[in-house]
């Protein structure tokens, strides 16, 4: 939609659009834009809900008299009110997870999962996999070792990096998703599937110990996907607040 963008305002057709991915608007630099934080799918936040719905779009069609630019992107204020429960709360059996010392907390919840996830991959149509062709356990392993960050000499080497790095996040949240579904009880919502692997799980402290070594990074399209594409916004101040007490611990 960004290339199309580009091709109406050069015949003299202002527009306009909304965002889900920062990082990619950013690189492709549309006229006009608004980044919204809401789930891939929902551009206009939750359904059923036509009053936020229409706030959105009103804020993008704002930008249409924005004096500024070439190039406006604009971040959406606010999160989309929970369709789904008031409240959010867990959908899934509490992880039986062995205090055992010298096994990572990490690869102790894996190991407590994966019979879960064997099963959905039983019960579903095709066998479920993983786009950046690692296994969960070396997922765990690569997110965890971005503490050794290296600047990469050529652009196509920051590239495949990166793109290393939001596979990982990626599949780690869907291999975490489909182990928690095979569980017995209701389907859950998008909102408590969210909430539970963003609030709940070691994984999700994983990702968010690698968004922080990210920031740092001195590429700015390194730091870029840790500001907008590792943790969702409405999960990183938690995750924030968690790593600085173990830093101050």
């Amino acid at each position: 939609m960004s290339a199309v963008a580009h091709y109406l305002e050069h015949r003299g057709i202002p527009t306009t659009g909304i965002s889900l991915v920062r990082e990619h608007t950013a690189a492709l630099r549309p006229p006009r834009a608004l980044w919204v934080p809401f789930p891939l799918g929902r551009p206009f936040g939750a359904p059923n809900n036509p009053e936020f719905q229409r706030r959105v779009l009103h804020t993008a069609l704002g930008l249409l008299t924005n004096a500024h630019g070439p190039v406006v992107l604009k971040d959406f204020p606010d999160d989309a009110p929970d369709a789904d429960d008031a409240e959010p709360h867990s959908w899934v059996c509490p992880l039986p997870i062995p205090n055992a010392l010298d096994v990572p907390a990490i690869q102790r919840e894996i190991d407590s999962l994966m019979p879960w996830y064997e099963l959905a991959k039983q019960n579903a149509d095709t066998t479920p996999s993983l786009a950046s062709g690692r296994n969960i356990h070396n997922i765990a392993a690569f997110l965890e070792s971005l503490d050794t960050l290296d600047s990469q000499d050529t652009d196509a080497a920051l590239s495949e990096w990166l793109t290393d790095i939001r596979l990982a996040c990626a599949d780690a949240r869907a291999w975490y998703e489909d182990s928690a579904s095979a569980q017995p009880g209701e389907s859950p919502s998008p909102s408590q599937a969210a909430w539970w692997f963003w609030r709940e799980t070691e994984m999700a402290k994983v990702i968010a110990r690698a968004a922080a070594k990210l920031e740092s990074h001195p590429k700015r399209r390194a730091r870029l996907l840790a500001f907008n594409g590792m943790v969702p916004r409405d999960h990183r101040a938690f995750h924030q607040a968690s790593i600085r007490q173990d830093r101050d611990s």
